[in-house]
C-alpha cells in the first residue's frame, strides 16, 4: 500500500476513463439525470443508453457529459460488451445511428453486462475510508474508492452478468459485516449471505429488497424514525435486487454531477494487485463538519 501526494484529486471522469481503456469489450452504457431531490425521496429519471464513443475518448466533463447542465447526472454500471467473436468492421455501439440520426440505443440482453457500483452510507471520514480499504484489500480485482463530498463510492472493475450481482453484493455486506464486531457481524452477515444463497430466485430477492427498504433508513434521518443504517447504502442495493426481481435492467449507477461543490473525486484504488492512496491539500468539496460514521 503506497500513498501519492498529488496536486489535485482525480475527477470520476478520468476515473472513468482508465477503465473503459481497460475494458475494450464495453461498447454501450446506460446514463441517468434527474432533477434535484432530497436523499430518500422519489424522483422522476431520465435514462439513455450511450455508445462508447459519446464517453471516450477523454475530455468530458460535467458540463459535456449527456444531459441538460441543470440536471443531476449519472453513469450506470449495466453496459453492453461485444461478442468474443467480434467483426471490427461492425459498429456494436451504435454510434451511427445515435449520433447521426438521432436513434436511441438499447442494451442487448444477451450481451448485457455490469459493474458492481456500491455506495456508501457513512460521511467521508478517515474512519470510513480506513474501513473500506480493509474491506477491499481483501478483493483480488481493481476497485476505485470515489468521495463525492457526502458519501465515499465504490466501483469494483469486474464485469459480472447481472443475475451475478446478489453474490457480489452478498460477499460485500459480509464482509463489511465483519469489521462491526460479533454481534453486529453475525446479524448483517446473514443478510448478505441470504443474497449470496438466493442469487437466483427472484421471488426471495424481491422480498430482501421489500424488507431492507421498510426497515433501513440514511444516516440523516431522524433518530426516532427507528431505521437501521448500515456503512453501505442497503436501500441502493435494495433498488438493484428489485430491479433484478422484476427483470428490469437497474445495475445502479454512480452521480457525476457536482453536488457538494465538485465532481466526484479518487481517493484510493486498487489496480493490478497495487493499493494507493491519493492525498492532496486541494479538497475540493464544499463541506459541513463531518462527524464520526454511523457504524
Amino acid at each position: 500500500m503506497s500513498i501519492e501526494q498529488v496536486e489535485n484529486y482525480p475527477t470520476v471522469f478520468q476515473v472513468w476513463e482508465q477503465i473503459l481503456e481497460k475494458h475494450q469489450e464495453v461498447v454501450k452504457q446506460t446514463a441517468v439525470n434527474y432533477a434535484h431531490h432530497a436523499h430518500g425521496q422519489p424522483y422522476e429519471e431520465s435514462t439513455e443508453i450511450l455508445p462508447r464513443e459519446r464517453i471516450i475518448p477523454g475530455g468530458l466533463d460535467e458540463i459535456s457529459f449527456w444531459g441538460q447542465p441543470s440536471l443531476v447526472k449519472a453513469i450506470g454500471a449495466h453496459v453492453e460488451v461485444r461478442p468474443s467473436n467480434f467483426d471490427p468492421t461492425l459498429d456494436y455501439s451504435g454510434s451511427g445511428r445515435w449520433f447521426n440520426d438521432g436513434d436511441f440505443l438499447e442494451i442487448d440482453p444477451p450481451n448485457g453486462k455490469a459493474f458492481v457500483f456500491v455506495d456508501c452510507e457513512s460521511p467521508p471520514t478517515t474512519e470510513m475510508l480506513n474501513l473500506c480499504l480493509r474491506v477491499m484489500s481483501r478483493w483480488t480485482t481493481d476497485w476505485y474508492i470515489l468521495d463525492s463530498g457526502g458519501s465515499f463510492h465504490i466501483i469494483v472493475d469486474q464485469l459480472v452478468p447481472l443475475k451475478s450481482l446478489p453474490k457480489y453484493f452478498g460477499q460485500l455486506i459480509k464482509d463489511v459485516a465483519y469489521e462491526l464486531g460479533p454481534v453486529k457481524s453475525k446479524f448483517y452477515g446473514h443478510m448478505g449471505k441470504y443474497l449470496i444463497d438466493n442469487s437466483d430466485n427472484k421471488e426471495k430477492l424481491g422480498k430482501w429488497a421489500k424488507e431492507v427498504s421498510e426497515k433501513f433508513g440514511h444516516i440523516e434521518d431522524s433518530i426516532n424514525s427507528g431505521k437501521l443504517v448500515f456503512p453501505i447504502d442497503l436501500r441502493y442495493v435494495a433498488r438493484i435486487m428489485d430491479a433484478l426481481a422484476n427483470d428490469q435492467g437497474d445495475a445502479g449507477y454512480l452521480r457525476l454531477s457536482s453536488k457538494h461543490g465538485s465532481v466526484p473525486v479518487l481517493k484510493a484504488q486498487q489496480v493490478n494487485g497495487e493499493i494507493t492512496i491519493f492525498e492532496s491539500e486541494n479538497d475540493p468539496f464544499k463541506r459541513k463538519q463531518l462527524t464520526l460514521p454511523t457504524l
